[in-house]
C-alpha cells in the first residue's frame, strides 16, 4: 500500500505503524521491542553472551526475532480483520 487512497487505509496505516512487536528467547535472556517497526530495542541478559556457545547464543537471538516477527505479523493481521470490509 503506497499511497492510501481512503480513510481505512489511513487508519490501517496509523495503526500498523503504532503497533509493537515483541519477542523473547526461550530462556528469557533475549528480548527485543521494536515500536512501529522503526526503533529496535534488544535486551540481553547481563553475562547471558558469556555463558552461551555461539551456536547457543545464535539460536536464542534467532528465536526473540521469530517471535517479535510473529507478533508482528498476529496484530497486522488482527487490525486488518478489525477493519475488515473497509479496507476495500
Amino acid at each position: 500500500m503506497s499511497c492510501p487512497t481512503d480513510e481505512a487505509q489511513v487508519e490501517f496505516l496509523e495503526r500498523r505503524d503504532a503497533i509493537t512487536a515483541r519477542g523473547e528467547s526461550s530462556d528469557g535472556r533475549f528480548s527485543i521491542s521494536v515500536p512501529g517497526m522503526q526503533q529496535w530495542t534488544v535486551r540481553i541478559q547481563e553475562g547471558a553472551p558469556h555463558r552461551l556457545s555461539e551456536s547457543g547464543f545464535t539460536q536464542a537471538v534467532r528465536e526473540a526475532v521469530k517471535q517479535m516477527m510473529d507478533d508482528q505479523m498476529r496484530q497486522i493481521t488482527d487490525l486488518k480483520l478489525e477493519l475488515g470490509d473497509r479496507m476495500g
